[in-house]
């Protein structure tokens, strides 16, 4: 939330969160996907790797309830081996890069 204030983004970027996954809560998630316009650029967020964290298992259940004109797109780290990148300054940049892009209109 503090970086979509930052970039001034409040009215133009909505953020949901999605507390439990499993089971998948298909019902809130197509009721909160009803509330936007169709074509809408969605993105899923995530801090951990691509391999790490949820998409693998959310990407699927969330196509489901799209539009035929509304691509899902990833915004996180690149998958990886390791949890930790071990650096913070490479840890920092990885943050900052996904960030960006998750709030690119």
């Amino acid at each position: 939330l503090e970086e979509r204030e930052a970039a001034g983004l409040v009215d133009e970027v909505a953020i949901t969160r999605v507390e439990q996954i499993s089971p998948f809560p298909h019902a809130l998630v197509h009721e909160e996907l009803a509330r936007y316009a169709p074509g809408v650029q969605m993105s899923w967020v995530q801090e951990e790797h691509k391999n790490s964290g949820a998409w693998a298992y959310i990407k699927p259940r969330l196509e489901n309830h799209l539009a035929g004109d509304v691509k899902l797109s990833y915004c996180g780290r690149e998958a990886a081996a390791s949890a930790a990148t071990g650096n913070k300054k490479l840890h920092k940049r990885e943050y900052k890069n996904f960030m960006t892009k998750a709030f690119e209109i």
